[in-house]
């Protein structure tokens, strides 16, 4: 810093030195003009002026190195990973303080998701999970009921499940009348009665809901107490959920077409059905459509 006031003092020094001294006038190059001829004006100066110029210039290199584009893309990834770190934790300290604090159902719903062990990132707590999914199913949220009821189902407590399905499925909640007519059929958590089963999915697929024409089509399928198999009714309810766009149900009626069960025995068909399972992703339907072709083939 005291170098740099020198330099100063010397440099005004210098000019006013020049200024008050009388100069000889010289012609301009290219011009008719007469001025002062600067190198005999200012030749310190400017050698002054160069020298500053040069101190900067290898102080702004020394103070501020050129960064590898490597360390910047680094720099700013640790930056974006902190960030993203912090706002996932704001989210979820502020879906537990409406969960816990305000007691805001929709909170506690959101909260017990969580907890339900489906996302790696986050900790494992079935039992508090159910334990919010309770108090919002109390609170009058049936998507909360049917949630809790379906996680008793999954750990095969039936007991549990099953009058928490029928208390939504006689307030008309489709998927509890689906799943209560599954319960009816299997004899899970009730005595079995594949006539009151049938009831329910029959009630749930007239709403519209395409995985319950596909379960009555398997129940017709298989021989059952007091329900024989019916072949001509399980190909009419698996026609009818693959109308409804259900994939599995697809796939199943190229099957009976293949073989001719239930319905008139069409290859065309078969492979039509089979293609438009396969479009919806369904994985099993490239085996239908080789036993389909190997049938083509046997047929030439």
């Amino acid at each position: 810093m005291r170098e740099a006031y020198a330099r100063m003092f010397k440099r005004y020094w210098r000019v006013s030195r020049h200024v008050f001294t009388v100069r000889p006038l010289v012609r301009c190059k290219g011009s008719g003009v007469d001025c002062f001829d600067q190198a005999d004006v200012y030749p310190d100066l400017r050698e002054d002026l160069q020298q500053d110029a040069h101190a900067t210039q290898t102080g702004s290199a020394k103070s501020s190195p050129v960064e590898a584009p490597g360390q910047r893309l680094l720099k700013w990834l640790t930056w974006g990973v902190i960030a993203v770190l912090l706002v996932y934790g704001l989210v979820l300290t502020t879906a537990h303080a409406l969960a816990r604090i305000a007691g805001i159902p929709r909170a506690k719903i959101i909260v017990a998701h969580l907890y339900t062990g489906k996302y790696w990132w986050h900790p494992e707590d079935r039992a508090y999970a159910k334990e919010l999914l309770r108090e919002a199913a109390i609170a009058g949220y049936t998507n909360a009921q049917y949630l809790l009821a379906f996680d008793y189902e999954t750990e095969k407590n039936y007991a549990q499940a099953f009058p928490l399905y029928q208390d939504l499925a006689l307030r008309g909640f489709v998927e509890s009348q689906k799943r209560l007519g599954v319960l009816y059929v299997e004899g899970h958590g009730v005595s079995q009665n594949t006539a009151e089963g049938i009831k329910w999915l029959k009630i749930a697929a007239a709403q519209g809901d395409p995985n319950a024409h596909l379960v009555l089509g398997f129940v017709y399928l298989t021989d059952r107490p007091n329900s024989p198999r019916d072949i001509a009714q399980a190909a009419q309810w698996m026609q009818s959920s693959a109308y409804l766009g259900n994939a599995h149900a697809q796939d199943l009626l190229a099957v009976l077409y293949a073989k001719g069960e239930g319905v008139p025995k069409n290859l065309d068909m078969s492979m039509y059905w089979a293609d438009k399972s396969l479009d919806a992703d369904h994985e099993p339907a490239k085996v239908t459509i080789q036993f389909i072709r190997a049938l083509k083939e046997a047929k030439k």
